[in-house]
């Protein structure tokens, strides 16, 4: 079987090329080589027999390049049955009956994957005091605690409107639940489509596509409603997401517990870009 590997710019290789080869200091039979470029360097590779194609990727490592050149490279090939061998925590296979079966298959599945691959996830504790007055957190909180112990539904929905630059995410922790269910979602987080954010509302937090970022981000949101403190934190995180592989973020995240009368406490999230987080990070899960 002779194929072509798309590699991580979109660019297409015969899968028995010994440039590339060459480029990663590999001497491998053919086979080897295109499964360690799918396992370790977010390649897809399409192999091709008198049988059909067969075509092995892993979508959750695979870059938006990537993805088009293989998009491109079934473009080009006579229409056949594809073998389909997909890499999430195990390998899933399943045959379609044509190439134009096959890109609708594999475009579901690269636009709804979910990550289970860890990224890095570091967090550093600051004292509330330490955020600066004229940043839109420290003015957030002092609204919230202007308005005294108990909150209102409606001083809460003023104040992230005025103040909240539409990134915060409001949640309510239940003793007796594992999750925490969202009440709202902001729409000003780059890294969420705003279609997205609307419909988390009644979902998990932890349902999010990069599962490992989400399980590190919830542990703020336990400490702040557990102790009753507010909680703040530069994070420095990669966080990955369908269609757009993984990107680096860097941010200060304030979490406040918020008394809302006659409904019981909520954890208010609300975050800021910075620029660089300082040395000296302590990794999220171990914090508290």
């Amino acid at each position: 079987m002779t194929g072509i590997l798309v590699d991580a710019a979109g660019e297409l290789w015969p899968d028995t090329s010994p440039t590339l080869q060459a480029a990663f200091r590999a001497k491998l039979p053919t086979p080897e080589f295109c499964k360690f470029c799918v396992l370790n360097l977010g390649f897809a590779h399409i192999g091709k027999s008198r049988n059909g194609l067969a075509l092995s990727w892993r979508p959750t490592t695979l870059t938006g390049a990537t993805f088009a050149g293989l998009m491109m490279a079934l473009s080009d090939e006579r229409q056949a049955r594809v073998s389909i061998a997909t890499l999430a925590e195990d390998w899933a296979y399943e045959l379609v009956p044509s190439i134009d079966a096959a890109r609708r298959r594999l475009i579901h599945v690269f636009n709804t994957a979910t990550c289970e691959q860890e990224g890095h996830y570091l967090a550093r504790r600051r004292r509330v005091e330490s955020l600066r007055s004229g940043d839109h957190l420290p003015r957030l909180l002092n609204a919230l605690e202007m308005a005294g112990d108990q909150v209102t539904p409606l001083t809460v929905w003023s104040v992230l409107e005025k103040l909240g630059n539409g990134r915060y995410v409001l949640v309510k922790p239940d003793q007796g639940k594992p999750s925490l269910p969202v009440v709202t979602w902001g729409s000003g987080y780059k890294r969420y489509t705003p279609d997205w954010a609307l419909r988390k509302t009644g979902q998990a937090f932890e349902e999010q596509p990069d599962r490992a970022y989400a399980r590190f981000a919830s542990v703020g949101y336990r400490e702040a409603f557990h102790r009753g403190e507010t909680v703040v934190e530069d994070v420095a995180t990669s966080t990955w997401w369908p269609g757009r592989g993984r990107t680096r973020f860097t941010y200060t995240r304030l979490l406040v517990p918020l008394n809302i009368a006659g409904r019981g406490t909520y954890v208010l999230s609300s975050s800021q870009d910075i620029a660089l987080v300082e040395p000296g990070l302590k990794l999220a899960h171990e914090v508290g």
